[in-house]
């Protein structure tokens, strides 16, 4: 079984919502939890995403309560999955479009992304 944080270290990106006050009420959103974190392999490299959700702090407001979260964090994997669309694709074109072998397909990501029993 591979130990979880099988990456190794990685630079931190913070990610919070691409607007600063309420939709509805227009009050400055708060922090209130971190909706996700985890660790993403991408073309480019490793990175440790962290996605900050952020909420109205206006009691009265008709979405009170509300997680607002970053959109561009959300666009880079899929929930459950520590790869990013990037590679996702990649691997899709190789395996179904360049009809590559599993080797084949590994030997072309090389490097930290995957070794030859994970590239499916």
């Amino acid at each position: 079984m591979l130990e979880k944080n099988r990456l190794g270290a990685a630079p931190r990106v913070y990610f919070r919502p691409e607007f600063k006050n309420c939709p509805h009420c227009d009050s400055k959103l708060r922090r209130t939890h971190t909706a996700w974190e985890k660790k993403i392999v991408t073309r480019d490299g490793i990175i440790h995403a962290w996605s900050m959700a952020y909420a109205s702090k206006n009691l009265d407001c008709s979405h009170a309560g509300v997680a607002y979260k970053s959109a561009e964090a959300e666009m880079l994997s899929m929930k459950h999955s520590s790869y990013g669309y990037d590679v996702l694709a990649l691997v899709g074109e190789l395996r179904f479009k360049q009809h590559r072998t599993v080797a084949e397909i590994a030997e072309a990501l090389a490097g930290p992304i995957t070794s030859d029993d994970k590239a499916y």
